[in-house]
């Protein structure tokens, strides 16, 4: 019982008590350690083997010191509801107006990876290495509403800016416009403006990185592009803003 007496220092407030019959270990002694206080009395079990070690078990508070032992509730964890879960709720209850907002280019590079061809007759498409770029730019709801802007040339936070205080004019209840992170949706430019739209009824709120799935129109621009644009429309640039 050395052992046990060299680490008495280390264990105030513990209550050594005898251990079950059925267990393999033997327990030696009973000795009761003065409470330190502020701190409950506890129970430890002591056992030797032969006279070659000791060890205890885990302490669990006393009688003596006024607590019960009883089982542990299990209370289950809920993980929060995602801020963009969050939002669409808002719009079902009429509260806001949720938007969905990117922009994408058509040119006449095809995008379509894959095509049925008849053995020995392979299918080729002309294209044009330096064709024009017609821009969309939408803004898109649940409801399948489309509002865009089309135009030709670079897409940068002017662009942006320009077709969000368009938006911006025929609000009437609060909007908010989701978005990714790309540079030019957090540029400096865009959100020294964020202030202004806030007044027209236009708020941004912004998509963790590397999560398309969660911005709808992503989807409609992958359908457009893969599904829904006929071979016949990379003839010339002409047919790309007649295809419906």
């Amino acid at each position: 019982m050395d052992l046990w007496a060299e680490a008495a220092p280390c264990l105030k407030g513990v209550l050594f008590l005898p251990s079950c019959p059925r267990n393999p270990w033997v327990a030696d002694t009973r000795a009761p350690i003065p409470a330190t206080p502020g701190q409950p009395e506890c129970i430890a079990y002591a056992y030797t083997r032969k006279g070659q070690s000791s060890c205890f078990r885990t302490l669990r508070p006393g009688n003596r010191a006024g607590v019960t032992r009883r089982a542990a509730s299990r209370g289950v964890s809920r993980p929060k509801m995602p801020a963009s879960e969050l939002l669409k709720k808002q719009e079902d209850a009429g509260e806001i107006d949720l938007r969905y907002f990117d922009a994408s280019g058509f040119c006449l590079m095809p995008y379509i990876p894959y095509a049925w061809q008849e053995k020995g007759q392979p299918l080729t498409v002309e294209i044009d290495a330096h064709s024009k770029r017609l821009n969309v730019l939408g803004f898109l709801n649940r409801q399948n509403d489309l509002a865009t802007y089309t135009f030709e040339g670079r897409i940068d936070s002017e662009v942006v800016i320009a077709c969000s205080d368009d938006f911006c004019q025929d609000l009437h209840k609060k909007t908010v416009i989701v978005m990714d992170q790309t540079f030019i949706h957090t540029s400096q430019e865009v959100t020294a403006k964020t202030a202004a739209w806030k007044e027209q009824h236009l708020e941004i709120f912004y998509l963790p990185l590397y999560s398309p799935e969660l911005n709808i129109i992503e989807i409609l621009w992958r359908f457009m592009k893969y599904e829904w644009i006929g071979l016949w429309a990379y003839k010339s640039w002409n047919h790309i803003p007649l295809e419906k």
